[in-house]
């Protein structure tokens, strides 16, 4: 058996390494950790994230909203990894922690790959519509 929608495997990893991201500590303050629960906006960002591309997995009998749903899921992807990165390196006395930073960024990755999926799909429709 070969698997066909690469896409479908690409965004449903991004999803759950969103929502790991969500659970994981982003760094430490003193002896504490912060979690993404720390800060609400930034939560709900995350939560609307993983529910994208959930919603998208389901998209692909309509390529075209699925291509653009995935877009949009990219770039809040972007703004999550900005925002994280942002949090980690103004807040005074917040030690690094790589535990929940490199994911956001491995799902940003799996979201474009699973976009170029969809591209390569998107093609591959378009030239067996020249053939009829």
């Amino acid at each position: 058996m070969v698997i066909q929608r690469w896409q479908t495997v690409m965004l449903l990893i991004a999803a759950v390494l969103v929502a790991v991201f969500c659970l994981t500590p982003m760094g430490r303050v003193g002896e504490e950790s912060v979690y993404a629960c720390s800060f609400p906006v930034f939560l709900i960002l995350n939560i609307v994230i993983a529910v994208l591309l959930l919603i998208d997995i389901f998209l692909f009998r309509n390529l075209r909203l699925q291509m653009r749903v995935a877009a949009v899921a990219l770039i809040l992807e972007a703004v999550s990894a900005g925002l994280a990165f942002a949090i980690i390196y103004t807040t005074e006395g917040f030690a690094m922690s790589l535990a929940g930073a490199p994911l956001i960024v491995a799902a940003l990755v799996l979201t474009w790959f699973g976009r170029r999926f969809m591209d390569k799909d998107r093609r591959l429709l378009a030239a067996a519509d020249r053939l009829r």
